[in-house]
C-alpha cells in the first residue's frame, strides 16, 4: 500500500497524493499555494511504495531540505524540514509514524527560550518564518529558519543540530526580514531538540540573547508588539 505523505505548517496539513504532486504559486498546480516567494511551479513530490523523493523545479528562490539547497531530484524522510518561499515545513510519512518514540511534551516545552513562566509572559514568543545565518565558537557557518523569535530570544529550525549543545557560547546569528535590513544578535545555546515530533515542532537550537544592537533591538520591540 502506497504511504500517506503530507506536509505540516503550524496547525495546516497539505497532503500530498500518490505518484507526482507539483506545488507552486499556479492555481493549475497539484497544490497551490499564494506565497510570493513561491514560483508558479516550484516543487515535485514523487511518493509511491519505496518512499518520497523531491525535486526544485528550477525555482527562482530556490528550495532547502534541512538546510541545504535542493539540487536534482533527492529522497525524503519522515521529519525532515523544507523551506519553500516564505514558510518552513515539516514532511511526513504516516507509516514511519507508527510506534515511533515521541519526545515528552516537557522536552518540547523546553524548546523555548525563556524558562520561567514570568519569562514567558516578560517576552511574548510570535511565529515567523525568517531565513538566518549563524555561528559559534569559530565553527562554519549554518543556516536555518527562525522558527519563532521574541525579545528574549529564538528558536532556529535546522536540519542538522549534531555537536551543538546547552550552554554553547560565542553564539552569533544575523537574519534579514522581509523589509531588507540585516539584524544581528549574540547569545547562548539554552536548548536542543534533536528530532522533529508529530506535535509539528522541527529540530533545532534555541537561543537566549545576550547581546543585541540597538537598531535589532528596535525591530524586536515592533515585530512583537505588532503581533498582539
Amino acid at each position: 500500500m502506497t504511504r500517506a505523505a503530507f506536509l505540516e505548517h503550524w496547525n495546516r496539513r497539505i497532503d500530498l497524493q500518490a505518484g507526482e504532486t507539483i506545488i507552486g504559486r499556479d492555481p493549475r498546480c497539484d497544490v497551490h499555494l499564494q506565497d510570493d516567494a513561491l514560483s508558479r511551479r516550484h516543487l515535485l513530490f514523487v511518493v509511491d511504495d519505496a518512499g518520497a523523493t523531491v525535486e526544485d523545479l528550477g525555482s527562482t528562490n530556490g528550495t532547502t531540505l534541512n538546510s541545504k539547497r535542493l539540487r536534482g531530484p533527492h529522497p525524503i524522510h519522515d521529519g525532515d524540514v523544507l523551506q519553500l518561499g516564505s514558510a518552513v515545513y515539516i514532511f511526513r510519512l504516516e507509516e514511519q509514524q507508527a510506534g515511533r518514540q515521541e519526545p515528552p511534551l516537557s522536552d518540547l516545552a523546553r524548546a523555548f527560550v525563556s524558562q520561567s513562566d514570568d519569562e514567558r509572559r516578560s517576552h511574548p514568543r510570535i511565529p515567523t518564518s525568517i531565513p538566518v545565518r549563524f555561528i559559534a565558537d569559530d565553527r562554519d557557518e549554518h543556516s536555518g529558519v527562525a522558527w519563532d523569535i521574541s525579545e528574549g530570544g529564538m528558536f532556529i529550525a535546522c536540519g542538522s543540530v549534531d555537536g551543538w549543545v546547552p550552554g554553547t557560547r560565542g553564539f552569533r546569528v544575523t537574519f534579514t526580514p522581509d523589509d531588507g535590513v540585516t539584524l544581528a544578535a549574540s547569545g547562548v545555546v539554552r536548548h536542543v531538540i534533536h528530532s522533529a515530533t508529530t506535535q509539528g515542532h522541527p529540530p533545532g537550537l534555541g537561543i537566549c540573547f545576550h547581546g543585541l544592537d540597538e537598531i535589532t533591538r528596535r525591530w524586536l520591540a515592533l515585530t512583537v508588539s505588532a503581533s498582539r
